[in-house]
């Protein structure tokens, strides 16, 4: 049911010569290109082969993931060792679990970079994705403070913080890992899930629906599943730090689907 027939196509809006348009992405080529399953496929069951990589991707794991946990805190190791090694499984799983997903669909090695569209960036490139991160934090922040300051008061409700990473209370326990934190979290957590996320999730729902849906939808869906990441039981405090997410993910997705790298 996850299968897609691989095949050829363009991206929406993209000229010949490869260019893309304002708010368009660049012309794609190879297998699982833009559009290739308009037609053939409901948007329903996109949106669930979707959400079934995106449960696989997250819940396969966690058993396996628990148990080796529970042996690893009997024999005494730090519980910070522990958290690391069982982080790094579960992002070495997105990547791994995607790329099977690829060659399980009949993609060869060039075929799966070009799905991805791994290349380096022109410095074109780098300047939209330096000013993409300028306003998707910029946008994000503003969001955090409508959302604690102003939607309280909108619903009566008392007002409280957006729900914290349970990474982040480990930090502030141990700040000396701080920047090692932080290189782990743009050397492993990111590329991991923008991987299994961005590159295989997106762009299989950009198989069959157009540019907005399927940034949006990825989007949503990613910041869905940091649900289990985060050190709160309020419903307030997880929807608003959910909705930050959402905003920085939609950042991430354009710039995506814009460079097509």
């Amino acid at each position: 049911p996850l299968t897609g027939n691989p095949g050829t196509g363009h991206a929406d809006g993209a000229t010949a010569s490869g260019t893309a348009t304002a708010g368009q992405s660049p012309e794609r080529k190879g297998p699982g290109a833009p559009g290739i399953l308009r037609g053939k496929e409901s948007p329903f069951r996109t949106l669930g082969v979707a959400i079934l990589l995106v449960a696989t991707a997250m819940f396969v794991p966690l058993i396996g993931l628990a148990v080796l946990g529970a042996v690893l805190f009997a024999l005494g190791l730090p519980d910070t060792v522990v958290l690391l090694g069982l982080t790094i499984l579960q992002f070495a799983w997105f990547v791994a679990f995607g790329l099977w997903y690829l060659r399980y669909r009949g993609y060869d090695r060039d075929s799966v970079r070009s799905y991805f569209g791994v290349e380096m960036p022109s410095l074109r490139d780098i300047g939209l994705i330096i000013l993409t991160w300028f306003v998707m934090l910029v946008t994000a922040a503003i969001v955090g403070t409508v959302l604690v300051e102003v939607v309280p008061d909108l619903l009566g409700v008392e007002q409280t913080e957006p729900a914290e990473n349970s990474v982040n209370q480990i930090i502030e326990g141990n700040p000396g890992i701080g920047l090692g934190a932080m290189a782990f979290m743009f050397l492993v957590v990111g590329p991991a899930e923008e991987i299994m996320f961005r590159g295989v999730v997106q762009n299989r729902i950009r198989e069959r629906l157009s540019f907005l849906p399927g940034v949006v939808l990825a989007s949503f869906l990613l910041a869905s599943v940091h649900v289990v990441a985060l050190a709160s039981t309020d419903p307030v405090a997880i929807s608003m730090t959910i909705t930050v997410l959402f905003v920085t993910s939609l950042g991430l997705g354009w710039i995506y689907e814009y460079t097509g790298n």
